[in-house]
């Protein structure tokens, strides 16, 4: 779906207001003590969607092509950095590394986060990728994998202008 999506935003994405809402896994909805290792990842991502919607679809992008293409473990603290310091470097003036250091643990981080897993206990979504959007009223949910196509017929019974 990443291909899917991205090709979706990219043609469409300035008629919308994109947020990316994260959860860890269906667990979210219990509170624990301390942060899982999804939590980790998820928690990074909020801390970039602080600096943009944009940058926080980079940064997820570099997680994804990190954890399927490169193995590498982003659940690690220290993993998720070198891959923020990474996309820094390629996209200098859109993602900021030290704002980024700032907000990775940062309560306003933490609290977006909360706010991502509520909603998708409210919303009923448990399901990986899920696209969720609301227009005048009325939603759409889409979720597991799916093709351009089918998003934009999907999308368009709710902006009929696609």
């Amino acid at each position: 779906m990443r291909e899917a999506w991205k090709q979706f935003t990219d043609e469409f994405g300035k008629l919308f207001k994109l947020q990316i809402c994260m959860t860890n896994t269906p667990e979210y909805a219990e509170e624990k003590k301390g942060r899982s290792s999804g939590q980790n990842a998820a928690l990074a991502v909020k801390a970039v969607s602080l600096q943009s919607a944009q940058a926080s679809g980079i940064y997820l992008d570099a997680l994804r092509d990190a954890s399927i293409n490169q193995h590498l473990d982003i659940s690690k603290l220290d993993t998720l950095v070198e891959i923020a310091k990474r996309v820094s470097r390629i996209n200098s003036g859109m993602f900021e590394m030290n704002r980024f250091g700032r907000d990775l643990g940062s309560h306003f981080s933490r609290k977006a986060l909360h706010h991502d897993q509520q909603k998708a206990v409210i919303n009923r979504i448990d399901t990986c990728p899920t696209i969720s959007m609301t227009v005048a009223g009325k939603g759409v949910k889409i979720s597991g994998n799916t093709s351009y196509s089918n998003l934009v017929k999907t999308i368009s019974r709710l902006v009929p202008i696609l």
